[in-house]
This record gives structure tokens, sequence and C-alpha cells, in this order.
């Protein structure tokens, strides 16, 4: 069956069908974009424009049959959150060209990571402090009044670093009624939003199913030691056979991208690179395959594991699930992108993994930021 994309205008709806028409774009970058009286008020110099003012990002996956380029059918972490069936709204919204470098961390937090230099993605941050950054940045940009992120229910203390250092409970200024968030300050993006970013923000487009963001995996494997694939533990089988393409170890076209686990020449460096450094996406987005995992709003909890939907109940509306946020675990978070030290595989723009909220050593974590900006819209220079 045909992808189904809905462009939702003010005041009537459009729906249309495409079989091999290219779709209208819903997706604009800051830089390309038609002059739009909303445009630059609402999107910084160093942001890329997801999702419009008066637009609605639309994701109705009629046909799962992309999901088996991912993964074996009983991997679920390789399903992602587009998934046959699932319907998913995603509100305007605004992301980082680039993760959060060490300079402009530090600038805010006091600290960054002392090994790389000031254009350097900070890394190794915990979840609590992503959340924190985000809070101190708003403040700095636009005002304590536009902060996302608060330590009580009712949405009256902003999140501190005391708090952070205490690892107490986070609440986002999100209504659960309107199912959208209700402050315009920089936050960490849902896995929602992270994912349709990272496949370029069109369905109907080749890029969507890309294994990579900005570019699919090849026929050839880095490979160097000779390395085999574990057979008890398939990436992916077809015809009862283990298969490995674009997956285990390393894949040439991520160079390109990003840094991953094995160094592909002696002048190699490694470790994360430079923010912008690399090729970007088509939207305009760095390294969100490979270089550094980045942190996302969404919960994992043990209970339900990497089942997506277990938490729509909470986002659905008239058959819609609306910016869904996950569950709400604090012990841990979902990570997507995968980083320099990884293996290809978990480079995978679907693939899902997770990491203590409190643990900024084991994952190589950065932070990457977006801001919701439909409503009133909240101007650069404000």
């Amino acid at each position: 069956m045909l992808n189904m994309v809905i462009l939702q205008m003010i005041g009537k709806k459009i729906k249309i069908s495409f079989p091999f028409i290219p779709l209208i774009f819903l997706i604009l970058s800051c830089t390309n974009a038609p002059n739009h009286s909303n445009i630059s008020s609402v999107c910084r110099e160093d942001e890329v424009l997801i999702v419009a003012l008066g637009k609605t990002g639309i994701i109705d996956m009629q046909d799962g049959t992309i999901q088996n380029k991912f993964q074996n059918e009983e991997l679920i972490n390789f399903q992602g959150v587009f998934t046959k069936e699932r319907k998913i709204k995603l509100s305007p919204y605004v992301m980082s060209k680039n993760l959060v470098p060490n300079e402009l961390y530090s600038k805010h937090m006091g600290t960054s990571y002392e090994k790389n230099h000031d254009d350097f993605p900070v890394e190794q941050v915990s979840w609590y402090q992503a959340i924190v950054f985000c809070n101190e940045y708003t403040k700095s940009v636009f005002g304590k009044n536009h902060c996302v992120y608060y330590s009580d229910k009712n949405l009256n203390k902003v999140y501190t670093k005391e708090d952070s250092e205490s690892f107490l409970p986070v609440y986002a200024a999100y209504d659960y009624g309107t199912k959208k968030f209700t402050k315009k300050g920089f936050r960490l993006p849902t896995e929602a939003e992270w994912e349709f970013a990272a496949r370029g923000g069109n369905p109907n487009s080749e890029e969507w199913n890309y294994t990579f963001s900005g570019a699919d995996c090849s026929d050839s494997i880095y490979n160097p030691k000779n390395q085999t694939n574990d057979d008890d533990n398939p990436i992916y089988t077809k015809n009862g056979k283990s298969w490995v393409k674009g997956f285990l170890f390393i894949d040439p076209v991520l160079k390109d991208y990003a840094n991953t686990i094995l160094k592909f020449s002696d002048d190699d460096i490694y470790s994360s690179t430079k923010c912008g450094s690399k090729n970007p996406n088509s939207l305009g987005l760095y390294d969100m395959s490979g270089n550094l995992f980045e942190w996302c709003w969404d919960g994992y909890d043990d209970e339900y594991g990497f089942n997506a939907t277990a938490y729509d109940i909470l986002y659905k509306k008239a058959g819609w699930i609306l910016n869904p946020l996950g569950n709400e675990s604090e012990e841990n978070h979902i990570i997507k992108g995968g980083a320099y030290n990884s293996y290809t595989y978990t480079c995978c723009v679907a693939y899902r993994d997770y990491c203590s909220s409190q643990n900024k050593q084991k994952e190589k974590t950065g932070i990457r930021l977006v801001r919701s900006i439909e409503g009133d819209a909240v101007k650069v220079n404000e």
C-alpha cells in the first residue's frame, strides 16, 4: 500500500496520495527556505527548521517492509518509532545543526569534556546535566520564563544544577490535554522528533529509507581483522543465513558523515570529530549517525523494553499519536545515533539504545537541542 501524506493547513486539510510523484516538501531549511514572515523570527542561524509553523509533521507508514532492511523481526530495538500503522503527528519545531560544542556548554555549565577542543562536541554528559544545560542556555537567550524543565509538577521551580546533583525528578512543560509542549525554550528532542529529522523529514523520499542519516549502507564492510558475524545474535537473517550488509563493524560510507569505532587509515583519530566537519543529511543536520550518541527525552524501563508503543495511550487523539514523549522513567533514557566507539549497526537511524540517566562515562553521549515554535513565536532577539 502507499504511504499517505497529509498537508494540514490552517482551517482545512488536504489529503493526497503519491504513487510516483515527488512529495511536496513540508520541511524547510532555514538557509534555503523561501521568504516567510515566520522563519526569521523563530529560527536561529545555528538551527534548522524541521516542521514549519502552520504545518504538521505526519508519519503514516502503510507499508512496513522497509523495516526488513534494518533488523531481524525479533530485534525490536532496530524497529525505531515509525512502524507500520503507528500514525504519528509532530508539531512545529526547530533543531540545532550540530551537537552542543564544548565552548557553549562550558560557558553555561562551568565545565566541559577536557580532552576535546572548544569546537568539538561536549561528551560524557549525563541526561540530568543535559536537562540543566537546556535551562541555562534558555535563560541566557530567551529568559527564565521560557525554560522547559522544572523540579515540581506545578512548573514553578526551574530545574537547576543543584537539582541534578541530587537526581531530582524532572517535569517538562508539556500539556497532556493538547499533547504539546507549552514553552519555547531549548530542550532535548523526543525520540520521534530525533528520528524524523535524522531520516530527512520526508516519509516519501528515498532518504527516509536510508540506513544512516544522509547515507545508505554500502555493499562492503571495513573489517581488517576478518571478524565474523555472531550467528547466535545475528543483526539480520535472510533465508536462514546471517547477513551483515552495512551493519557489523564499519561501513565506509560513514567516514564521510562521522567517526565510528575503527580507524580507516593511520591518519584517522579515534575520537569524536569537530562539529560540522563531516557531511550533513538533506536537512543540513550534522553527525546524526556516528560521532556521539545523543540524549532523547524518552525514558526506558525494563517492563516494556524497546516497545515504542507501550505508552501511546497517553498521546493518542482521534486515532493519531501526537508528540509522544515515551515513558516517564527517570532511571534510564533513550540514546540515538551511535558514537565514534560504536559498531556500525548502532549508527542506524532506527536503532534504539539506552543509558542510565546518571551515567556520563559508559557511553559517549552528547546533546542536540530542539525548540517548539508553535503559537506566539519567541523572537531570536527577545
